[in-house]
Parts: C-alpha cells; structure tokens; sequence
C-alpha cells in the first residue's frame, strides 16, 4: 500500500496539468465501487468462422489486390 501512494505521488508531481482533476479521479477509486461495464455480445450464429478471411464470409469473393506498379 505504502509503495502505491509513493508511486503515485511520484506521477501526479510529473504531470504539468490536470494534478486536481486526477488526484480527485484517485480519491473516487478509493471511495466508490469499481464501475461494471457490460458488452453486447454477438452470438455465434452471427459470425460466420468458415471463411479463412474474416472481412470476406462464405460466398462473397475477395477483390482483386490492385497491381504493383514498378517504376
């Protein structure tokens, strides 16, 4: 615990600006619950995995890659 607040007090003296507003973020850590984010998961039916280039699924082809112009 000790080696924590050393090592942020240490990077809130190395910041040029903004020392309020990220102690005050530090204090809210301390005081508050940790937030819980959830995400939107896209079920597995969703995504198709059969194709061996993710950006191209199963029946839609590829472009052509432009060719190498040499000077």
């Amino acid at each position: 615990m000790v080696a924590k607040v050393v090592a942020r007090g240490y990077h809130l003296l190395a910041v040029p600006h903004g020392r309020a507003r990220i102690a005050g973020s530090w204090l809210l850590d301390l005081v508050l619950p940790r937030q819980t984010v959830q995400l939107g998961m896209v079920s597995g039916a969703e995504v198709p995995l059969a194709s061996t280039v993710p950006e191209h699924p199963p029946g839609v082809s590829a472009p052509d890659p432009e060719p190498v112009k040499q000077a």
